[in-house]
C-alpha cells in the first residue's frame, strides 16, 4: 500500500537535524493544515505554494516528491 506524501515525509522527521529534508519534515509534521492523506501532486503543490510558511522549502519539496515518485510511482 502506498503511503500518503505526508506518510513519506514523517519518515525524514528529526528536531535536531539542520538539512533541507529534515527541517522541511519538521514544518510538515508541525502543520495541522497539511493535506495528510494527499498522493496527489498538484494538491500538494497548490497548498504548499499558497503558504508563505514553506516559501523556502518548494525546491526541498519537488526534491523528496521524486524520491517519493521513485519509491512508489
Amino acid at each position: 500500500m502506498t503511503p500518503s506524501f505526508y506518510e513519506y515525509v514523517k519518515r525524514f522527521e528529526n528536531p535536531e537535524a539542520q538539512d533541507p529534508v529534515s527541517r522541511f519534515a519538521n514544518k510538515v509534521a508541525e502543520d495541522q493544515s497539511f493535506p495528510k492523506h494527499s498522493k496527489d501532486f498538484n494538491q500538494l503543490s497548490t497548498y504548499l505554494e499558497s503558504n508563505p510558511d514553506y516559501g523556502k522549502f518548494l525546491l526541498t519539496f519537488d526534491e523528496v516528491w521524486s524520491h517519493y515518485q521513485y519509491d512508489f510511482g
